[in-house]
């Protein structure tokens, strides 16, 4: 079953805020959740080399462990912006 827009934002919103705010992009993908609608799209251009390898591995890695969280537990996950998987991944120097 697809997902909707709604469903889909808050872990959108999330990883842009993340990516931008630690130097990934090459632009501001998103400035607020609502800024992540039905076109929203990152591009390869969009990434730094290092963001382009961290969304290749720790973005992949972070949506594995949202996908199995209960729904009320990914509510809050993704409500507490829990960013601590590629936080590491970057502090490990990936």
């Amino acid at each position: 079953m697809p997902y909707t827009l709604e469903e889909l934002r808050p872990s959108y919103w999330v990883m842009a805020k993340f990516f931008t705010e630690n130097g990934l992009t090459t632009r501001v993908l998103a400035e607020k959740i609502e800024d992540v609608d039905e076109t929203f799209v990152v591009r390869v251009g969009d990434l730094t080399t290092r963001g382009h390898k961290l969304f290749a591995t720790g973005y992949q890695n972070w949506l594995d462990a949202l996908a199995r969280r209960t729904p009320e537990k990914r509510a809050q996950f993704l409500e507490a912006e829990d960013t601590k998987i590629m936080e590491k991944l970057i502090q490990d120097g990936h």
